[in-house]
Order: C-alpha cells, then sequence, then structure tokens
C-alpha cells in the first residue's frame, strides 16, 4: 500500500454546526491586508483565465499580464505577511477571507423572477436571483432538479412556482435549475459496466453540474452553501450524484424519495438529507433514514410533508432546515466506497488506482476510510481493494509543525512532516478546486 500525501491549506474556514461562529473568526491580518490580498488573487488567477482563453497571436501579451500580476500579487504578500506567513498558512480564517470569491463571475442583479440562461460552451439553464443579491456577498444557492409527471418535464418556471416561489423565504437562495428535455431520463440505473451505460451518466453528470459550474461563473456562488433539491424523477439521481461528490453539498432534500437498492452510501454519514414524506413515500423515507442514520446518527432528518406534492406549503420548513447546514469539508472521519470508477474522492480523501466495481464481489469492492486524530497527530487508514491514495491535509486535521504518523490498516509507517507553502496552495486552489476555494 502506498501513501501519497500532499498538503492542501484550504481557504475554506468550516464551521461546525454546534459551535459559534466566533470562535473560529480570530486572523492574524487585518481586514485591510486579507481584503488586498485578495484582490490580488483574484486579478492573477483572472488573468490566468484570459490567458488560457487567448487566441494565439494574442497568447504573449497574454502572459506578460498574468506575470505581471503575479508579481504584484508576490509583492503584496511579502509586503502584508512577511515574518508571519507560517501563522498566516496555519489559519483557516485568513485563508478563507483571502481566498473566498477568488475567481472572477459576473455583475449580475436580481428580480426573483426565472430567468433562462445560455452559457458558452455549458448547458443552459434556468437562474432565479433575489432582488436582495449582492455581488460581493457569497448566496446560499439551491440546485433545484425539476419534477417528472411521468410523461414530460415541468416547465423551470411551473416548477419554481409549486416548490419556492411563494415562500418568503425564497429571498434568502439564488436557485439553479438544469436545463432538461424529454430525451434525457435520471432515475432509472444505469448499467456502468457497458459504454451505453456509462454515457447515460455522463450526460446526467454534465447537465446537472455543468449547469452549477456555469452558474458559479455568473453569480457570487457561496461554496459551502449549495443544496440539492430533487423532485419525482430525480430523487434516485440525487442520491447516487451525492455518494460521487459527497462534499459538494451542504444538505440534500428529495421530494419524492424512491427505493434505491444498488448503492453503497457509506461516503455518505454526516451528508445531510431531508426526506419528505408522505403516505405515498413513507416506506421509501423511512427505509433509506434508516440506512443513512445507520451510518451516522442525524444524517437523514424526516419531515411529514405538508399539503399536495411538490409541498410548496413545506417551503417554510425546508429553508429552515437548509439555513442550518453549512458543507464540513475537514470533517476527521471520511469514507470512500465508490459507486462509480472514475468518481474516487471524498472530502480530503482521494483513492488512485482501485479495483473495477462492476468486476469485484460486493464484500470485496473497494473501500477506504481515513480517520485524523489531531489530538495524536496521527492518521488511522483502512483500505480494501485499493493501490493507492492520497490524503490533503491542513492543521484543522493535523498540526502541521509537529511529525504526523499513519497507520496503514494496522502497520504504523515512519512518522513525516510537511510545509506550508503559499505558491503549493495558489497553485491547488487554480488547477485542482474546480473553481472551490474550500477544495
Amino acid at each position: 500500500m502506498a501513501l501519497s500525501i500532499t498538503l492542501s491549506l484550504t481557504a475554506c474556514l468550516l464551521l461546525p454546526q454546534d459551535k459559534p461562529a466566533a470562535e473560529n473568526v480570530q486572523t492574524v491580518l487585518a481586514k485591510g491586508d486579507l481584503d488586498t490580498l485578495r484582490n490580488r488573487v483574484r486579478e492573477y488567477f483572472t488573468a490566468r483565465d484570459a490567458t488560457y482563453d487567448a487566441p494565439e497571436s494574442r497568447k504573449e501579451a497574454a502572459r506578460k499580464k498574468e506575470e505581471q500580476a503575479r508579481e504584484k500579487l508576490k509583492k503584496e504578500w511579502a509586503a502584508r505577511v512577511g515574518s508571519k506567513e507560517q501563522a498566516v498558512l496555519a489559519s483557516l480564517a485568513d485563508l478563507r477571507a483571502i481566498f473566498t470569491g477568488c475567481f472572477e463571475f459576473e455583475r449580475q442583479s436580481g428580480n426573483g423572477e426565472v430567468r433562462p440562461m445560455k452559457p458558452k460552451k455549458m448547458p443552459a439553464y434556468d437562474l432565479v436571483l433575489p432582488k436582495k443579491y449582492r455581488p460581493d456577498t457569497p448566496i446560499p444557492t439551491v440546485l433545484l432538479m425539476r419534477g417528472h409527471t411521468g410523461e414530460k418535464w415541468v416547465s423551470a418556471s411551473e416548477w419554481y412556482v409549486s416548490t419556492w416561489k411563494g415562500a418568503a423565504e425564497a429571498g434568502d437562495f439564488a436557485f439553479v435549475m438544469p436545463g432538461v428535455d424529454d430525451s434525457i431520463d435520471f432515475d432509472p440505473p444505469a448499467n456502468l459496466a457497458e459504454a451505453g451505460g456509462q454515457a447515460t451518466d455522463a450526460a446526467r453528470r454534465m447537465t446537472t453540474l455543468g449547469s452549477l459550474g456555469a452558474a458559479s461563473s455568473a453569480i457570487h456562488v457561496d461554496r459551502d452553501r449549495i443544496y440539492l433539491d430533487c423532485g419525482k424523477g430525480t430523487c434516485a439521481w440525487g442520491l447516487r450524484l451525492a455518494t460521487y461528490f459527497p462534499h459538494l453539498f451542504a444538505g440534500i432534500v428529495l421530494r419524492h424519495p424512491a427505493e434505491v437498492t444498488d448503492l453503497r452510501l457509506d461516503s455518505l454519514a454526516g451528508v445531510p438529507f431531508l426526506l419528505l414524506r408522505t403516505d405515498e413515500t413513507r416506506a421509501a423515507c423511512d427505509q433509506l433514514a434508516e440506512q443513512l442514520n445507520k451510518l451516522k446518527d442525524g444524517t437523514a432528518t424526516l419531515l411529514d410533508a405538508k399539503g399536495a406534492y411538490p409541498h410548496a406549503e413545506s417551503a417554510p420548513e425546508i429553508a429552515a432546515w437548509l439555513k442550518g447546514r453549512v458543507r464540513d469539508l475537514m470533517r476527521p472521519h471520511v469514507v470512500v466506497a465508490n459507486n462509480h470508477d472514475q468518481c474516487l474522492r471524498a472530502f480530503w480523501v482521494y483513492m488512485g488506482t482501485a479495483e473495477p466495481i462492476a468486476q469485484t464481489p460486493p464484500d470485496l469492492q473497494p473501500r477506504l476510510e481515513v480517520v485524523a486524530d489531531k489530538t495524536t497527530n496521527k492518521l488511522t487508514i483502512t483500505a480494501r481493494g485499493v493501490n493507492d491514495f492520497m490524503v490533503r491535509l491542513n492543521d484543522q486535521l493535523v498540526d502541521l509543525d509537529k511529525e504526523i504518523v499513519a497507520v496503514i490498516n494496522g502497520k504504523a509507517e515512519a512518522p513525516f512532516k510537511l510545509h506550508r507553502s503559499f505558491n503549493d496552495l495558489l497553485e491547488l486552489v487554480y488547477r485542482g478546486s474546480g473553481r472551490d476555494p474550500g477544495m
């Protein structure tokens, strides 16, 4: 078993839900210094994007501007951080202040109405942006998956009216509705052992997450408060998607849960689910809640739905539940039990080469469990069907000033140390985050 460890200095401070925010917001640098550094990082990343997008005839000029932006950032970093560098890099509060909003996005205003969006080279989607939205403030965002009537998808306007529009709480969120037509069907299982099944699954992912990615370039999405809200015809897909990317959503709402038997759910321990229960969905809700809460108590919450499906009358209760959820990337206990051979990550833990799921008996399928204990600076790793893996660490998970011990399948490896590097962090955020600094 090979252990590959890369230092990740996350730019996202993830607040435990049972502790007041004030315990986590003290910074090393003054606000003015942090604001200036954030502006310089954004200018540099914007210049890098411009270089990438520039035609060959303008590439050299774009590179020069990129180099100038990087030099400005380096000078500001040296002037404002100086001898405090290691303390700043160890402070997740400082890093969040520097990197939140570090990727450029369009400056838009909202009117609370459904607006069709057709971005270049990305899936079309519909957007609802509230009147009180201000680009400088990240906004909690609901990825709102429309329901299916059994014959066709409900239109974006109809779905928003029947779920959120009449609720006073709707003004606290942005809503992104992926563009769908009757050529796409989300819930039927796709056989991932076949090329056709792989293509179907990939199309579903692009439709869903491509819309979210496009929206993240159009508005200032709060990446720690992205919620998935699924209707009839997308609930099984929403559950599967969550197992692929358990670190993406702060909470998941299933308005019409269906029984799902083909998924391993271990990676979802502690990922919040709200299941809307009716007489029709009671059995499926109770079964799924039992499965999720066995992984970690409190993972699933049952809500007896009000009114007719899709339960617009439950919007206040749903909104209250959402507002209590903040993504927790830095949980000390992570399990990766993948349901796709290419989706091998959960939070700060990454599988490398693993046994193919379809060709491996259920009791031998790949599974990777990692526990970080900061008090002992130890990583306890249990791996099956995995040839190599990587963990990305920071000072919330371990103390990077001390040696770290890794125990892999019961065997203690030689202690090791990691270093903090702003340049490494900068590259990781730009290249490896999916434009999500918290990663």
